[in-house]
Order: structure tokens, then sequence, then C-alpha cells
């Protein structure tokens, strides 16, 4: 069975109708009735509390802070957040006061989540400050059980619960949970495809800061923006950064990663680059539209492949990977960076045409796509990518790290 809801006004009508009672038994000079007016338009565009049930709904709810729980079954849940609205000053302190609790609860729940980075700007409102983008939402959405699709158009905070969900925000912070999820968004947004198997699509010329984790499952996920922070998770992971939008905003040399750490996104990275991880498994990462980005590799994170990447990016090994461990061998077209100890390896493909990244291990040392390529057995001179915004130039090669 489904039930259609559409729902503008609070869950406290009955409250607000007694204080207004109140109010015209004391008031002899008529202002009852411009006060009721008021209170109905501020309740209009206020707050709004939704509670689906079981079963298959739909939801349209609007207004400056909105919370929606789909309850179980297949829900359709739409969320219209209204702009930041000052409500006249009749208002009683109740109707105050149970907008104030809602906004607590909203904020509350958002500085739970990882990966906050919102600077206390009013909920609603997109805002830079600081070259952060405010996630403080203005709309609570929870799809629970069930294969639910969430639209929203404000800064949102989105759980779409077990299921195979659709999760269309704005902005904000998104949780698909257990199930085969795709989640998109267009502005500054947290997300999180949790366990399965999802899709997850970030972009827009607002797309700033924002950070994305396939979690478990074999993910997909297509990214274009400024300093973005993307992670695979694990299971076997693809991963593509559309360099579309991602130097319409440029900030400093450096990015956020998936642990909130503020990361030096290298030698040779420019301004805009985003920070990439596979993460556990055999990922693939595709660099398309002259993105940049800094590509981070840990030991166990399985044997990962790099298309498109050049000199403006570069390939960060972590603690434990060192250049006297590093094999580099040509394999036909393609490039292969391999670590016997920790069994894992990064091969670049097609490395001639697509590009081959900047080296950077944890020791510091760097080496240039001549280098390695030279190191791999190849011929430097045939080497075709672009790499004339490497920014440096590695020492030659020797027998220990430095």
């Amino acid at each position: 069975m489904s039930n259609d809801i559409s729902e503008q006004t609070t869950s406290t009508a009955a409250a607000a109708q007694s204080t207004h009672q109140h109010d015209k038994a004391k008031d002899k000079s008529g202002t009852a009735d411009a006060f009721s007016k008021m209170l109905d338009d501020f309740r209009s565009s206020g707050v709004v509390d939704v509670d689906g049930g079981e079963g298959d709904d739909v939801i349209n709810a609007k207004g400056v802070f909105v919370r929606v729980n789909g309850g179980a079954g297949d829900d359709v849940i739409n969320v219209e957040s209204t702009p930041q609205y000052r409500p006249p000053h009749h208002v009683t302190l109740h109707d105050i006061q149970h907008m104030r609790e809602m906004q607590r609860q909203l904020t509350a729940c958002h500085h739970e989540t990882p990966g906050h980075q919102g600077f206390g700007m009013r909920p609603g409102v997109i805002g830079i400050g600081g070259g952060h983008m405010d996630r403080t939402p203005a709309s609570l959405v929870s799809g629970g059980d069930g294969n639910d699709t969430i639209t929203t158009n404000g800064v949102t905070l989105a759980r779409g619960g077990s299921g195979d969900d659709v999760m269309d925000i704005m902005s904000g912070t998104a949780y698909g949970g257990t199930g085969n999820d795709t989640i998109t968004n267009m502005a500054s947004a947290d997300l999180y495809g949790g366990a399965g198997d999802d899709i997850i699509l970030s972009s827009g010329m607002m797309n700033i800061n924002s950070n994305i984790s396939g979690g478990a499952g074999d993910d997909e996920i297509i990214a274009s923006g400024s300093q973005l922070s993307v992670e695979g998770g694990t299971g076997n992971d693809k991963i593509t950064l559309d360099g579309e939008h991602q130097h319409d905003l440029l900030r400093p040399n450096v990015a956020i990663d998936h642990h909130g750490h503020h990361v030096h996104l290298g030698h040779g990275a420019e301004s805009g680059s985003a920070v990439l991880s596979g993460g556990m498994g055999d990922d693939a990462i595709t660099i398309t539209n002259e993105a940049t980005a800094a590509i981070e590799y840990f030991a166990g994170d399985g044997h990962d492949t790099i298309s498109g990447a050049n000199e403006a990016s570069v390939l960060k090994l972590g603690q434990g990977l060192t250049f006297d461990g590093t094999t580099f061998v040509v394999e036909g077209d393609n490039l292969a960076i391999s670590f016997p100890d920790a069994e894992g390896s990064v091969t670049i493909l097609d490395y001639a045409t697509q590009g081959v990244p900047m080296i950077e291990f944890a020791s510091g040392r760097t080496l240039d796509a001549s280098t390695t390529i030279a190191l791999a057995g190849g011929n430097p001179d045939a080497y075709q990518a672009d790499d004339t915004s490497a920014a440096v130039k590695s020492s030659a090669p020797s027998d220990h790290d430095d």
C-alpha cells in the first residue's frame, strides 16, 4: 500500500492551537487573528517533522528545518529546504523553542558524523569559509529499511538504511547503508556508500572539499570538483577523476584526506588537486580531462592500475614501501611498479601516451617520469605524455633510500 504525504506544518498543531485560543481570550483588541495568520505563515515555512511508518510511502516535505523518517518499505522522499526564515516577533516562545530544538538535533547529528568540516554558519545556507563549504544540515532524512529514493535540494544529513537506495542530495552528508546504493551530489558533501556495490557520482562547480568513501564492496566512483578526497574502501573499486570542475575555484596546494588530515599534494601536483586512494583490493584509477591528483598507495592495498596521470599528479607511497624494495618493469604498453615484500603493485597503463605520475616515497625521495621509465628498462625518449608541469626532477637513483 502506498501512502502519499505532503507536509509543510509541524507536529505541534494541537499545542499551538491551544496557545492561540489562550491568547485570543486575553486579547480584546482583535490582534489574535493577526497573530494566527503570522503563526500559520511561520509554520508553512518553518519546522517540518514527518514519520512515514510502515509501507511504501511518497513523502513531500518543505520547510526551513525538515526531519523525515520513511520507515520500513520502499519510500520516495522529496525534501525542499526553504531559505532561512525569520518568524514574526508575535510567534510564541513555545514555537521558537520547538524550532531551536529541531535545529539542535540536526546540528548534533551532523557533528557526530565523520569528516565534519562545517564552520557554524546558519543551516540551509551554502557558503565558503576558510576554503570549506558549510555542511550544517537543514534537513535530516532517514529512508529506513527498503529500496528508498531520497531527493533533497538543501544541506542534508541523509541515511538510506538497508536496501538498494537512490540518494540525490545537493550538499551535506549521505550514508548509503547496507545495499547497492546510488548516491549523487552537486556541492560540498561527505558521501559514504557503506556495505554493498555502490555507485557514487559527485560533480559540480561548487563541489569543494567533498569526502567520498565507497566502503565495503566493489564500488564505482566518478568525481569532479576541487580539493576532493576519494577512497574506494575494501573491494575491487573503479575510481574516475574528471577535471571538468577541478580548477574552477583555486585552493592552496594541500587537501584533506579521508582521515581528516591535511595532505601536501606533492611535487608537481597543481592547485585544486584531489587525494585518491583505492584502499584494500584491486582497484582501477582513471584520471581524465586534465585532472590532477595525489594518489595514495599503502602496503596491503593490492594490485592497482592507474591511467591518465602525468607529472602534474603524484603517486605517494606509504610507510614501508621503500625504493630498495620496489621493482620497475615495462610490460608491453604498461609500466609495473611492484612491492614484493608487500605483495602488491601499481601498474601505469599505456604509460607512453597516457602519462607517468611523479613518484614520492615516504622518505621524501621523488622520481620523475623519465627516471621511472629508465628504471623500468623503457626508453624515456619515447615518452609522449605531457610532463611540462613537473616541478621537481629526481636525482640519480642510488642503492639506498635517502
